[in-house]
Order: structure tokens, then sequence, then C-alpha cells
């Protein structure tokens, strides 16, 4: 029996740690094609009167059904719910994954996915939901988790399909979005690419702040864009940071890499559940997390070879 592994991340509103963040060697003599994946989104009830947004990808598992899991870029790594899964070859090591609200026990394996014709054998885990923040509206909706950030020890399942991806996730009034796999030179050149932190873990950390635009009050933090938290928070919770997410209007500022700063004004409405959550491991001290509503404004481009993030106004 291996090593039990432990993961402990934030429910999907994980911090990206990548490897080195300059990895052409990953991609010499791969040839990639741009696609793009749909990208459902989907509420579930997490609460007695308490719905939130997720939203979903349909992936092919080679399990002759529609297994759709959550698009996360808080997380990295394939986690299947053990309710389609069953018949998976469980392998040799256990695995302990722990967002917050959710966690789940099982092993690690590898299979085969597909994405838009192509197929490529990456690890997954494979385990039983023991904790979970919704009950059995999530499973009736998803099927697990594809963690396109980074952390832990399970690659990225999109790495071995695309250098770069950019998501476009649903706005209210659409049904649909796009993650777009090795989008084109011509569209690369549309998004403004922000100045990453450089740290330890080689993150995608964005050097931002959040000024309030009714007093004289501005932090300044690590920030990441995560597509698995609706709400805009600190990591654990700080009093100047509440008191600007009080005020309900700030602005968000964040250095670009080769240009001024990028900035734009949030009218900001208080009452998710997630706002001032504490950080689950000391790996989140310190981080400024903007949920999906940030995507609503913003197209985000991912570039894993370079380790860097860009992000485009959306029309």
């Amino acid at each position: 029996m291996g090593p039990v592994t432990n993961h402990i991340h934030q429910f999907l509103a994980g911090i990206f740690f990548l490897g080195p963040l300059t990895l052409p060697s990953a991609f010499a003599g791969v040839v990639f094609h741009r696609s793009e994946i749909p990208i459902y989104a989907e509420i579930v009830k997490i609460g007695p009167n308490i719905e939130e947004h997720f939203f979903g990808v349909n992936v092919d598992l080679g399990l002759n059904k529609k297994t759709r899991l959550i698009l996360d870029t808080g997380s990295q790594g394939v986690v299947l719910f053990r309710n389609i899964s069953g018949a998976l070859n469980e392998g040799n090591y256990p695995i302990n994954i722990r967002y917050h609200g959710l966690e789940v026990e099982g092993h690690r394996t590898s299979m085969r996915i597909n994405f838009s014709g192509v197929t490529r054998n990456v690890e997954v885990a494979v385990g039983d939901l023991v904790r979970t923040c919704c009950s059995t509206s999530l499973l009736e909706k998803f099927d697990g988790v594809l963690g396109i950030g980074s952390g832990g020890d399970l690659e990225n399942p999109l790495s071995g399909f695309a250098p770069r991806w950019i998501i476009d996730l649903p706005r209210r009034s659409d049904r649909v979005g796009h993650l777009i796999l090795d989008p084109r030179e011509s569209e690369l050149g549309l998004y403004t690419m922000l100045s990453a932190v450089s740290d330890t873990y080689r993150s995608f950390l964005v050097h931002g702040c959040l000024k309030s635009l009714m007093r004289q009050l501005e932090e300044c933090h690590a920030i990441i864009f995560d597509t698995g938290s609706q709400s805009i928070f600190s990591s654990p919770a700080t009093a100047g940071v509440k008191d600007i997410l009080g005020d309900g209007y700030f602005m968000i500022r964040l250095d670009a890499k080769n240009a001024g700063p990028f900035t734009w004004n949030v009218n900001y409405v208080q009452g998710s559940p997630q706002q001032g959550q504490s950080a689950s491991s000391s790996l989140f001290v310190g981080r400024l997390v903007l949920g999906w509503t940030a995507f609503r404004d913003f197209s985000v481009l991912y570039d894993y070879d370079h380790g860097t993030v860009g992000i485009r106004r959306r029309p």
C-alpha cells in the first residue's frame, strides 16, 4: 500500500501551483489543435433558500454516458465521484482531497480522456464524497471535478491537450460559454498579460489591489481568479478587505506585465456564504480570490507553457 497523500484545497477556491514557469520542453514536438468545449451553468442548492452557480463541461471518459465535471480553476486534477466510477480500477495509492465544503476519499488511478477527438491518458482520483456542502444536489448535477488550476500531486488534465486555454464563462443571459483549447495567435494578442507573483510554488497568482471608492482604504494582495467561487473574499478574512467589500463600491487594480495597471469599478452586493472565509492551509494566507463574478466581465487566458495569466474585457 502506497503512502496516503493529503491535498488541502479550499473548495473550488484553491491556489494555482504550477511547475517551472517556463516549460517549453514539455510541449516539444507535440501538435495541438484549436477546439472549443461548451461550458454549462448549473444551479445547485447548497442550503435552505441558498443556491449557487457552478459551471461544468462534458468530458468523454469512455463510460458510455455523459460525464459532466465541475470546471474549477482553483484546484488541479480530475476527481471523480464514485457514483459514476465504481467500475474503474482504484490503483494502490490512497488519496484524500479536501476542498472547502467537500471532501473526497479514494485512490489514484489513470484513464483515457477525450477532448474534441483527441485522447490521452490522464491520472485521476476516484473516491467517495465523505463531506459535501450540497447534500445530494451536487451529485445530481455533476460527476466530479475538472481542476485546471494547479496544486497537489495530480497532473493538470489540460496540459496534454494544449499549452494555453481561454475561459469564457456563461453570462447570466447566456446558456453556454466556451473553454477554448490552443487559441490562435490572433486571439492571444487581445489579452493584457498580468504581472505574476513569483513565489515558492510558482503559482498563477497576480499582483493586485482593492480600493474603496467611498473611503481612503486600499488593500493589496496576491490575487487569483477562481471559477469555483462566486464571491470576492480574502483568505483569511482581513479587516481591511471586509471594510472595502462592505462599502459595496470599489475598484480592483491589477498590475499588467508590459503596460499600465488594469482597473475596473465594481458594484458589489454582499451575502454570499463564502464571503470572509478562512484559509484551510497556510498556502492560502494573504490571498484575494476573485470568484466567477469577475468572469462575467472578463475573458481569462491561462498560458500553461509560461505560467502567466491574461485578461480581456468581454464586449
